[in-house]
């Protein structure tokens, strides 16, 4: 008997209909890109991080959540999203992302084997080398998954979507997201204290990058990415990790641009970010309380 698609995952209207405006009026606006690394981020730079926690399966999917020790309310809802989502046949494995384990984190372990610890302080600052063991979790893989995915914790996912998306002849060697354009020292960077020099970056605009809330691709193209931040040491001066590792290191690797406006609905149907909001995020999952396994400290 063939399984119907949940609702939840069917697009709204037909599939290409949306044109991201967001993009559009930055064009206008004169807003540019790079397509050309300066000589400093050319040379190789050894970078590892390391991580501990529980080991990679061998899967068709693998998805990494990046997560913060204090959102376990998030975690409560994906783990039943993701539960449900298993038992209507959608195949994949997924793991919460943190920095070094506390008492609580490790209870959480025990309670669920779905967590992975970086060898660093977990804090928003530190968000790059978070990323970067999402990527080298996924060199340690016992086989490259066929599709990898990394998300924020207080976004909603839809993996039958994105599986379709990747599977596509122009699928491989592209990164799939929400495409950003920007300036290393605009307004925004400015006002959110994340402006680079230009000892670090001299071009006046980033490389086209895909927002860092869900990031999408197959693991070929993943395991390029990582290897090549293998040899592309993260340098302080550049905090925000979507712009480095799709951009910069999507630039490194040789990878083209990703696609300006994607084949999205006018409500997005491959991720959605909420923004912190927890209420959102119960709503689209359709989390129950009454299905929840509580969490016991024990």
């Amino acid at each position: 008997m063939t399984k119907r698609m949940d609702s939840r995952f069917k697009p709204k209207v037909k599939i290409g209909s949306y044109k991201d405006e967001d993009i559009e009026v930055k064009v206008r606006k004169g807003y540019k890109w790079v397509d050309q690394l300066p000589n400093f981020w050319l040379k190789d730079r050894p970078w590892h991080v390391g991580f501990t926690g529980t080991s990679c399966p061998k899967t068709d999917f693998l998805v990494l959540i990046e997560t913060a020790p204090k959102n376990l309310a998030y975690r409560i809802v994906l783990r039943q999203y993701f539960k449900e989502l298993k038992e209507q046949g959608i195949k994949f494995e997924h793991r919460f992302i943190f920095g070094r384990a506390n008492d609580d984190i490790n209870v959480e372990l025990r309670n669920n084997d779905d967590v992975v610890f970086g060898e660093f302080t977990d804090s928003y600052a530190n968000l790059p080398l978070k990323t970067k063991v999402a990527y080298e979790y996924l060199q340690s893989c016992p086989s490259t998954p066929k599709f990898f995915l990394v998300h924020d914790d207080d976004t909603w996912i839809n993996l039958p979507l994105m599986a379709k998306r990747m599977s596509e002849k122009d699928g491989d060697n592209r990164i799939f997201g929400r495409v950003r354009k920007g300036e290393p020292r605009g307004p925004w960077a400015i006002e959110k204290d994340l402006a680079t020099n230009k000892t670090i970056w001299a071009p006046d605009y980033w490389p086209m990058w895909v927002a860092g809330p869900c990031t999408f691709m197959t693991g070929n193209t993943g395991i390029l990415i990582a290897e090549t931040a293998d040899n592309t040491n993260w340098v302080e001066s550049i905090p925000p990790e979507d712009v480095f590792f799709t951009g910069i290191v999507r630039l490194k690797a040789g990878l083209p641009n990703p696609y300006e406006v994607e084949d999205f609905n006018p409500e997005p149907t491959y991720c959605i970010h909420f923004k912190n909001d927890l209420t959102k995020l119960k709503k689209k999952t359709g989390y129950s309380s009454q299905k929840h396994i509580k969490y016991v400290r024990t």
